[in-house]
């Protein structure tokens, strides 16, 4: 059984909203909510309301800790011409195509917009419940409405003057969210809003943490400087978009702290789009207006024209940022490995095993208390295999520093699989049976030596069970990735992390590979 670090660090359990038996409805609810708000609305008729009118109906369900604020209104949509414009941007609208039926029956019972508020934990889990402001007069005819609609899995309830539906555990906390002041200025932003249809989301300096360790990663070699766009950060303060549809006008701003703040970052954004996207760059350019930067589509500037650019902006940008992802995922795990070393003078056996040399759990599960999870790894029976009756209801807790893409929860994630492995071979690091390997003990060096890779999604493997990757040494590369993928990611026994083409030779892959092989590195890669 391994020792508990030497200064343990309380764990907390991210919740699996995304599990399983919830996708279905969410498709569909998101697929309104979230889809009507992506591909935009299809009337102006509301742009003269009076501002105050968007954050009132929900006040109850606002406060300091509120990060979102999206609505969609349901009365200024039409779902076919939602669709077909998804489709013609190969944007999948599968869940739009379902709604039709329960978009008509609120709207007949009076419907108009559907809320989401949510704090810091609900951007990267997604909207889990919903709020339907309403006359208390027809609060029970669209409860039981919504419950007829919605799968099985959803809950409704009446609470006030509005209906609360999606998974029951957030739509008791909506229900019992702390009543305190709500950010003014964040507020102020969403109510200044003037279409059908809007999101703002409040930056804080938690939230932009991540991005500015990855900045000097994502900008090297880029026309910015890392440390200015660092800086910047910190003077960011909301991101907010608005719009009406079929695509005819809309607006997605960065609120600064200045006038002077709104002009450097438009200024950067302006110079990295141009870089990437060249002569299609126009559409998506950006123009400081008071403290914001603004990019707006309408009859000077096509939807149509913004969505095309966007869309080849996103291909490079998204594969940049999962990549720094990645990297920071396999740094953590290497920081854990030395975690564990510093408490038992070994990095961790690729197995924990019985006295009968059976493997029961994975090094995974052993390096838990080094990743912020003690609560988690306590939960564990550490005398059962991974898929004993009480080990395997632990399976869908994989916190998120082991997902394909930390920022994502995918199906694979959902699942407990894994692409972060060992590399198995006579000699690596984890590739033996038996205690773990001492730093003392390589010869080859930490820095000459792999740790972990992410392989394929086809090789991926349930995170809690003692299996990673047996390499084949006549052709190392092929049993790490395919043979589309232009190189994996790794880190190595000295905690860094790095991207290997798939240039490097096999002699030298299998020189990384040992520790204490005593081969001499001298290819570049």
């Amino acid at each position: 059984m391994p020792g508990r670090p030497l200064k343990p660090i309380h764990a907390h359990r991210t919740r699996n909203t995304h599990s399983h038996q919830h996708r279905h409805w969410r498709q569909l609810v998101a697929g309104c909510c979230l889809l009507g708000l992506a591909l935009l609305g299809n009337s102006s008729a509301n742009a003269d309301e009076p501002t105050s009118s968007h954050t009132a109906p929900i006040e109850n369900y606002i406060n300091a800790q509120t990060t979102i604020i999206g609505w969609v209104d349901i009365s200024q949509v039409d779902l076919k011409s939602l669709a077909d414009f998804a489709q013609r941007h190969e944007i999948s609208a599968d869940a739009l195509l379902h709604l039709s039926s329960a978009h008509e029956v609120l709207v007949q019972l009076g419907v108009r917009r559907i809320y989401w508020s949510g704090d810091l934990s609900d951007l990267s889990a997604g909207p889990g419940a919903f709020i339907v402001p309403l006359e208390q007069s027809k609060a029970d005819s669209i409860r039981l409405a919504l419950d007829i609609i919605v799968a099985e899995q959803v809950t409704a309830v009446v609470d006030g003057s509005a209906v609360l539906f999606g998974d029951a555990a957030r739509v008791q906390e909506l229900k019992q969210r702390e009543k305190n002041p709500a950010d003014k200025e964040f507020l102020a932003h969403v109510n200044a809003l003037r279409q059908p249809h809007g999101l703002a989301v409040r930056l804080s300096s938690s939230m932009l943490s991540p991005l500015g360790a990855a900045l000097p990663e994502l900008l090297k070699g880029r026309d910015v400087h890392a440390q200015d766009a660092i800086d910047l950060l910190s003077h960011l303060k909301a991101v907010t978009w608005s719009t009406d549809l079929p695509p005819t006008s809309g607006q997605f701003r960065i609120m600064t702290d200045s006038s002077e703040d709104a002009a450097l970052i438009t200024d950067m954004a302006n110079r990295l789009i141009a870089e990437e996207l060249k002569s299609d760059a126009a559409p998506l350019r950006l123009m400081a207006e008071g403290n914001s930067a603004a990019l707006k589509y309408g009859d000077s500037n096509p939807a149509n024209e913004v969505l095309a650019s966007l869309q080849k902006l996103a291909t490079p940008a998204r594969i940049r940022a999962t990549s720094s992802r990645v990297m920071n995922s396999l740094k953590q795990l290497a920081l854990a490995m030395h975690n564990f070393h510093a408490s038992h003078n070994s990095f961790p056996p690729q197995s924990l095993s019985d006295e009968n040399g059976n493997r029961l759990l994975s090094w995974r599960v052993l390096v838990l208390p080094y990743l912020d999870e003690l609560e988690l790894y306590e939960k564990f029976r550490l005398n059962e295999p991974w898929d004993s009756e009480h080990n395997k209801k632990l399976i869908p807790l994989m916190p998120a520093v082991f997902r394909n893409d930390p920022a994502v929860s995918d199906e694979q994630s959902e699942k407990g699989l894994t692409r972060f492995v060992a590399p198995l071979t006579q000699d690596s690091l984890f590739g033996h049976r038996g205690p773990g390997v001492a730093i003392g003990n390589m010869i080859d060096g930490t820095s000459n030596t792999l740790m972990l890779v992410q392989t394929t999604s086809e090789q991926a493997v349930i995170w809690t069970k003692p299996e990673d990757l047996t390499i084949d040494p006549t052709d190392p590369l092929a049993s790490i990735i395919s043979e589309k993928e232009s190189g994996f990611h790794c880190c190595f026994a000295d905690g860094s992390a790095r991207l290997i083409p798939r240039t490097i030779s096999t002699k030298t892959l299998n020189a990384l590979l040992s520790f204490a092989g005593r081969e001499v590195v001298d290819e570049e890669f």
